[in-house]
């Protein structure tokens, strides 16, 4: 115990030694008998788990970064991902051949595509040529690819959608071993059915599945809605909803293409999805290996194959499968949406009127 004496409060002011703090030494304990030591606590770091992306080629998505934007010329680079890219996909969604876009193949179309968005998106850049391996194209096709990938991507899970019904898994009376289990054999059956050439994979109304007249017999029932069946919907909605587009008739009434702003290219990979999707049930247990990668070296005939159908639709096809997208056509061009900064330029200081003068 330590005594600390404090003096009288008197006049006396003598000073009061101090004592200098003692020397704490700190001493190492050995473990011993009765101590047992303990091993040192090894921490592993547990790694995230992996997202596997749709595969386009050579792309895999990356959210937009610093690196995305380096090299680029400063009056794009600030609005890079929320101006030119979003006009970019835009662009792809609407190119007659959108699984070659973007690639070494299509160099030349995919420059002229990329310099009119530039041009368009950004008139003070005008001037600006971009090239095929500048910081712009390059960055550009890095991305374009990426979007096709996701287009891919869609189309598996809108599909894999339409085999979670009820009528897919044993029922809740079926033997216990069996509960709740997927029944193959349907998913094998609705899978071929669906890739018919008048199925549901791309028709809204197809042909009853016992139908087996063809379509030059008499009695055949012909399918209806094309392009509109729920997987297909559900698939290239996200990337064209809310988007107006522009159709140009011929003379005898069909749909010009070449002069029109449509989404062919959407509806091109769409499709390609939708049948690469119901491809992977065709043998009733899901492919999870080995699926084709969603690029223009796999799916080429395929993508000849529904733009030549795509050519033919008429003008109330075209409006019924945009609005079933959530987009529509206009013969009118769509209200500028300009950004905020450009419509409260020099309005700012002048925001505020006040009912009356201010108190002096």
């Amino acid at each position: 115990m330590v005594t600390i004496d404090v003096p009288d409060d008197s006049d006396d002011d003598t000073p009061y030694p101090v004592k200098a703090p003692r020397k704490v030494q700190r001493m190492k304990m050995e473990p011993t008998a009765t101590t047992p030591k303990l091993p040192a606590l090894r921490v592993k770091a547990t790694p995230k788990p992996g997202i596997k992306t749709e595969s386009s080629g050579t792309f895999n998505f990356t959210p937009p970064s610093h690196a995305d934007v380096k090299n680029l010329p400063a009056f794009i680079a600030p609005t890079w991902s929320s101006k030119f890219l979003p006009a970019a996909y835009r662009a792809l969604s609407k190119v007659v051949k959108p699984m070659l876009f973007a690639t070494a193949a299509h160099s030349e179309v995919t420059v002229n595509v990329l310099q009119e968005v530039l041009d368009e998106e950004y008139p003070s850049g005008r001037g600006w040529k971009i090239v095929w391996g500048d910081a712009i194209c390059t960055k550009a096709v890095a991305r374009l690819g990426e979007r096709r990938g996701l287009f891919g991507r869609s189309g598996l899970t809108a599909v894999d959608d339409q085999f979670m019904l009820t009528r897919h898994f044993a029922a809740l009376d079926a033997p216990e071993a069996e509960r709740g289990t997927r029944l193959l054999a349907i998913i094998q059956a609705d899978a071929r059915y669906a890739l018919r050439f008048n199925g549901p994979a791309f028709f809204k109304n197809p042909t009853p599945e016992q139908h087996t007249l063809g379509p030059k017999d008499e009695g055949y029932i012909k399918p209806t809605g094309f392009l509109e069946s729920r997987p297909f919907i559900a698939t290239v909605r996200p990337y064209i909803k809310g988007t107006f587009y522009k159709m140009v008739l011929t003379s005898s009434g069909g749909v010009d293409l070449e002069k029109s702003d449509l989404p062919v290219g959407a509806l091109v990979m769409g499709a390609i999805s939708v049948e690469r999707g119901y491809k992977l049930h065709l043998t009733g247990d899901r492919l999870q290996n080995a699926i084709p990668d969603f690029s223009v070296s796999v799916y080429s005939n395929a993508a000849a194959g529904y733009l030549k159908s795509i050519r033919k639709m008429s003008a109330k096809r075209w409006e019924s499968i945009l609005k079933a997208c959530h987009a529509s056509t206009t013969d009118e061009e769509p209200p500028a949406s300009p950004s905020a900064l450009d419509t409260l330029d020099g309005v700012r200081e002048e925001m505020y009127c006040p009912s009356s003068p201010p108190a002096i």
